[in-house]
């Protein structure tokens, strides 16, 4: 007589604490990848700066080229904040982000091969990025026998 029915809506204890150990389980196997992930994107962020400090750089060279002569070159360097390594006659620069800038130049032939490397700092260790062109120097070469 007394049949009662019982409508629970709801969770039980069980079904809730199994939701969350699922819900966890799936998160576990995805947090290593965001931590990656925001590795992955700091050193691209880094290489990308230094990619575009040294093409910077290149511009600049190659407009001295085309605007200075030849023999003006290590003073504009020097006058820009580059120091010249007597041993290897490079130019180095300690960039305001610590980044170290290095410029070595070689003749060849009529040419000026110019090589720029963008250290992550002045201990020079870890390259971060290198452009190497060769110019023709206004005074010189090529662009010598215009004048």
């Amino acid at each position: 007589m007394g049949d009662t029915k019982k409508h629970i809506k709801g969770l039980t204890l069980v079904e809730l604490i199994v939701s969350i150990a699922i819900i966890g389980v799936i998160a576990i196997a995805f947090i290593p990848i965001f931590g990656m992930t925001a590795r992955i994107n700091n050193r691209s962020e880094v290489v990308l700066d230094s990619t575009y400090m040294g093409k910077d750089i290149m511009e600049l060279i190659y407009k001295w080229s085309q605007e200075e002569e030849y023999e003006n070159l290590e003073s504009k360097l020097i006058d820009a904040g580059y120091t010249k390594d007597t041993e290897d006659g490079t130019f180095g620069y300690e960039h305001d982000d610590k980044r170290y800038s290095n410029i070595r130049f070689s003749e060849e032939g009529n040419l000026l091969r110019v090589i720029i490397k963008i250290y992550r700092d002045k201990s020079v260790q870890q390259l971060e990025a290198q452009y190497e062109s060769l110019f023709s120097w206004k005074g010189r070469g090529i662009l010598g026998e215009e004048e």
